[in-house]
């Protein structure tokens, strides 16, 4: 028979109807989770939840209607406060339903939120498999206890069971294709943005990033691909819908295997080359002055992307201060000429470059950031990525952060997130961060914007952080619905 059960999972948004633009925004974690219960035979609802939301009557309405056995919800650090009285209501409402967490932020602080009292387990690491243990327990009256990858608070003693994790999961064929149907009714845009995960893991070990911290929560081999095969086929399955026309990559380098690269990117053109209209497709890549001295390899990888049809890359500049990026950062190694360099090839061949660029880093000056500006300027982005550094727990630099005494670290609101600074810097004040976030378009495309556009860009920004609710709702009409205001929210070219 199964269980009935509810994900949930948590956005900023302005509109509680629609909390997704598009279908870019379906997060894979707690939609995975979701699919396998389904095939499991339960009964699955999902839940979009926003700050603007009516948690009290949502909740209500669900329990009424749905009266469900179990809850699963999900959380980075920012949306826990969301999430937590999310919980909160639910217990209220029932205590005998089971509330289960998982997401980055519950893998790398479990026992502090099993504290919290809400919470009956919290998922470390990968749920996919401990989850569906996790419902058979349930569904067969038992306690849960003893399964891997689970921290349980037991209330009758107050105590915290401890569970080992498995090894992380090579195989990621054996996960299903995602359901995305079930999102559809939170999204604005249905059919504009899919994505479709390659991979999972990280190469690289960053010091902002989780990936530093996931890759420590169990053994095995963290950095792992889909295979091609299995790839294409969940592409053919989305494209059988005529309205998609463009699908973006989702992996965290697809640089960090180049041999499995020129596998998928050669795949991706044959397919194409069958297609009366070619499928668009962008990607995430970072750079390695490794990979950037093997000037032929790079070279062939920039032209099978193009063959591919990928036309839009992501790429994690973070900052132009190369000490930044060394010592702070931990980025991988290249320096501002490769990246330059890089860019400037990329664009040669008709791929659009958006950069990811942070402020008001750790140590970070002035004059470091305008470096970043020049370093922009000579690259000649598309457009590019900015936010404002925010200190994640769990991470290496959130660690430092409170170590060194260097800044105030506390959960803002979450709409507010990585755009407000929380650090204080010597000779990089607060408000002198937040007017270079203000005017970085402006500045970066003075010579490739017109004046129009770059003056939009600094409308945007300064909304986006210091207006009202009614202006950002003018705002994002404005952006929708009007051609300067689609042009100005992706910036010419995009």
């Amino acid at each position: 028979m199964g269980l009935r059960i509810v994900c949930v999972y948590t956005v900023d948004s302005l509109d509680p109807i629609h909390p997704l633009p598009d279908g870019s925004c379906i997060p894979y974690g707690i939609s995975v989770i979701a699919t396998v219960l389904e095939l499991a035979h339960h009964t699955v609802r999902l839940l979009v939840l926003s700050g603007r939301s009516n948690l009290h009557q949502t909740l209500r309405t669900v329990e009424e209607e749905f009266q469900p056995h179990l809850f699963c919800l999900t959380s980075v650090a920012t949306q826990f406060p969301l999430i937590a009285e999310t919980a909160r209501l639910v217990k209220s409402a029932d205590p005998h339903t089971y509330v289960a967490l998982g997401g980055p932020h519950a893998s790398l602080n479990p026992e502090e939120c099993l504290k919290h009292g809400y919470f009956d387990a919290v998922c470390v690491g990968e749920g996919e498999k401990a989850v569906l243990e996790l419902a058979s327990c349930i569904e067969a009256g038992r306690r849960p206890s003893g399964i891997s990858n689970f921290f349980f608070r037991h209330p009758d003693s107050e105590r915290i069971e401890r569970n080992s994790t498995s090894p992380f999961n090579e195989d990621l064929d054996d996960l299903p294709f995602i359901d995305r149907e079930m999102w559809r009714p939170w999204i604005a845009r249905p059919d504009a943005g899919s994505v479709i995960f390659v991979g999972r893991g990280c190469p690289h070990r960053c010091s902002y990033c989780s990936n530093h911290a996931l890759s420590k929560l169990a053994s095995g081999k963290y950095l792992r691909f889909r295979s091609v095969e299995n790839v294409l086929a969940e592409i053919a399955s989305i494209c059988e819908n005529p309205e998609v026309k463009e699908i973006y990559l989702e992996v965290e380098t697809i640089f960090a295997v180049p041999s499995y690269a020129f596998r998928l990117f050669e795949a991706l053109a044959e397919l194409n080359a069958g297609r009366e209209e070619p499928v668009e497709f962008g990607i995430n890549v970072a750079l390695t002055s490794a990979l950037m001295k093997r000037t032929e390899v790079v070279g062939r990888l920039v032209r099978a992307m193009r063959s591919a049809n990928v036309l839009s890359l992501n790429v994690g500049l973070e900052s132009g201060s190369e000490r930044i990026r060394n010592e702070v950062l931990r980025r991988p190694r290249y320096s501002n000429e490769e990246w330059i360099r890089f860019s400037k090839e990329a664009k040669r061949h008709g791929i659009r470059v958006v950069p990811y660029v942070m402020i008001g880093l750790p140590e970070e000056t002035r004059e470091d950031w305008n470096e970043t500006l020049r370093v922009l300027r000579l690259s000649e982005p598309d457009n590019l990525r900015l936010a404002v550094f925010y200190p994640y727990p769990g991470t290496d630099l959130h660690r430092r952060v409170l170590g060194d005494g260097s800044g105030a670290v506390q959960v803002i609101d979450g709409s507010l997130e990585r755009r407000r600074p929380v650090l204080i810097l010597p000779g990089f004040s607060r408000r002198r961060i937040m007017l270079e976030y203000v005017l970085c378009h402006y500045k970066v495309f003075k010579d490739k914007w017109s004046l129009s556009t770059r003056l939009l860009w600094v409308v945007r920004a300064f909304l986006s952080e210091y207006a009202g609710y009614r202006f950002k709702r003018m705002l994002r009409w404005l952006t929708r619905n009007t051609p300067l205001g689609r042009l100005a929210a992706q910036g010419p070219g995009l």
